[in-house]
């Protein structure tokens, strides 16, 4: 047998002189709904679970790791992406704020100008990155030499939803 899931509601039935009759009740199948219900929230927690096996895996990462929104702003970064930089860096909500991660390019000794990241043009351009050579001014104020690259994030329809970005020290 099929188990049905209702929403029931009754009203009594009166008279002209509102004495009750009887009782009007009114019955609405709601099995589709809960089904429905029952699906999402199965989804949700799945979701949940893969959500916590990426951050497990992202800060075992012996490279830093940045996820980054669709306007290149810092989603989410692992351990190795700060110890990299030299401690608690600045918040980023686009690519225009990457100007305060200095760096020059190893080969000319340029700054690094805030589109010329691997995630700005991976976000901006659509473009997979790697290789990128340079000398940064870490946050404890130390110098260091990194490879950046970054990959494009796309959603179900093929849209820059963000990028992943590799560091290595």
């Amino acid at each position: 047998a099929d188990t049905r899931w209702i929403r029931a509601t009754y009203s009594p039935d009166r008279d002209a002189s509102g004495h009750v009759r009887g009782f009007v009740a009114h019955v609405l199948d709601t099995s589709e709904r809960k089904a429905v219900e029952q699906a999402l929230e199965a989804a949700r927690l799945a979701a949940e679970i893969d959500h916590e096996r990426m951050r497990a895996v992202m800060q075992a990462l012996p490279v830093g790791v940045c996820l980054v929104d669709a306007q290149g702003g810092k989603v989410h970064a692992n351990a190795a992406f700060e110890q990299i930089w030299g401690g608690d860096c600045p918040a980023v909500a686009s690519v225009s704020d990457y100007g305060n991660y200095p760096a020059w390019w190893v080969d000319s000794g340029e700054p690094v100008q805030p589109e010329e990241w691997a995630s700005a043009r991976a976000v901006q351009r659509g473009e997979s990155v790697v290789g990128q050579m340079f000398r940064i001014r870490r946050f404890d104020g130390a110098t260091a030499f990194i490879l950046n690259g970054a990959v494009p994030i796309r959603d179900a329809s093929g849209h820059i939803s963000g990028a992943a970005v590799a560091v290595q020290d």
